[in-house]
């Protein structure tokens, strides 16, 4: 598998989630049956891999800039090369991915992808960016509306790490916090989504962190939204609470930027 880009000029508001959703999904597998897309365990994906989660180097970047972001990105090549084992080793990619892989290639207006990555801070930073362009939606404000829900391209944050600065622990989420992109809903409660820090099992070797297509159900318990395992009775499934979602159409892009987008999959 090999990706092709091309540059193009950026996506309106009303366009952006659908654009967002498309380059999510040219990075997975091509179905269900054969999920997993770019991955660390494959050599003829792993560049595009390392490249998805790495810093952006923009046209005119300081010289001491490129060097540190190209310092890192050495270290990020070699960190993808050893499984992830939570504070032991590796690293965890679903919010890096999510952000630089994805929103990066519209050039999203987040300074912080065009730096150096603080590694506590994958996800939060995006949560917090989100927050200060007005395109952020915590999901327990939902009570009796419960059909709203993400669409293309939106940002979702499942689980929590620690604890819900709005109130709530982990183990009332579910698990530690998970970055996806919303593809497509498939029906009313299943919805299919881009994830990355997945698990390679046919890799080589085996158990590297790959981009993979999955598919969740979508439930609300208590009112409040869930994505649980669905194979498994909704009822009583495993998954995580969702914490919230980022709206494509709010956010703001760097302007005078393109946008890079998928042309072809090999």
């Amino acid at each position: 598998m090999s990706l092709s880009w091309r540059y193009a000029s950026q996506p309106g508001p009303a366009e952006i989630g659908t654009v967002l959703a498309e380059i999510a999904e040219a990075q997975c597998g091509p179905d269900m049956e054969h999920p997993v897309g770019l991955s660390a365990g494959r050599f003829d994906r792993f560049d595009d891999f390392a490249g998805a989660v790495s810093p952006i180097i923009l046209e005119g970047c300081p010289v001491e800039l490129r060097a540190a972001i190209n310092t890192q990105c050495k270290a990020i090549r070699a960190s993808l090369r050893v499984p992830f084992v939570m504070h032991k080793q590796g690293l965890s990619t679903c919010g890096m991915w999510a952000e630089q892989g994805v929103y990066g290639r519209l050039f999203w207006d987040a300074p912080w992808l065009y730096r150096p990555i603080e590694w506590s801070k994958p996800v939060s930073r995006a949560i917090g960016t989100f927050c200060l362009q007005r395109a952020w939606f915590y999901a327990d404000k939902i009570t009796r509306d419960t059909c709203l829900r993400p669409g293309p391209g939106c940002y979702v944050v499942v689980g929590c790490r620690n604890r819900d600065p709005r109130g709530g622990y982990l183990e009332q989420y579910g698990g530690i916090e998970h970055a996806r992109v919303v593809i497509r809903w498939i029906d009313d409660e299943l919805v299919e989504t881009a994830d990355a820090g997945q698990v390679d099992a046919g890799g080589s070797p085996p158990g590297l962190q790959c981009v993979k297509r999955c598919r969740s159900r979508w439930v609300v318990r208590a009112c409040k939204p869930w994505m649980v395992d669905p194979s498994a009775p909704a009822e009583k499934a495993p998954g995580r609470r969702v914490l919230g979602w980022g709206y494509p159409s709010r956010i703001k892009l760097l302007e005078g930027m393109g946008a890079w987008l998928p042309t072809a999959r090999a």
